[in-house]
């Protein structure tokens, strides 16, 4: 009975039929390969776009806490380094503070 599905099976095989399997087959890689490429460079963007957002954000705290008009000096830190800042429109000419 297996030797008759495969003389079945074999019977069906034409260079058509495989021709048409290859081109289906394709079709999927290059659809597959075409998506994860523009998913790539999307999570790409969104990251660097992120990373923008947040940088801005920090430089507008810094404006922010710069103009403060009580000219009170602020800390600026990272990992390894600390620093206090003031607006520069608070020292007076001798560079002493107002």
């Amino acid at each position: 009975m297996k030797m008759k599905n495969w003389k079945i099976l074999k019977s069906k095989i034409n260079p058509k039929n495989i021709g048409y399997l290859v081109l289906v087959l394709w079709t999927i890689f290059s659809v597959v390969y075409i998506s994860w490429g523009q998913w790539s460079a999307y999570k790409e963007k969104a990251i660097q776009a992120s990373y923008d957002a947040g940088i801005n954000s920090c430089v507008s705290r810094l404006i922010t806490e710069a103009k403060n008009t009580s000219c009170q000096s602020f800390t600026v830190y990272n990992d390894k380094e600390t620093v206090d800042v003031i607006n520069v429109q608070c020292l007076s000419s001798d560079g002493s503070v107002q």
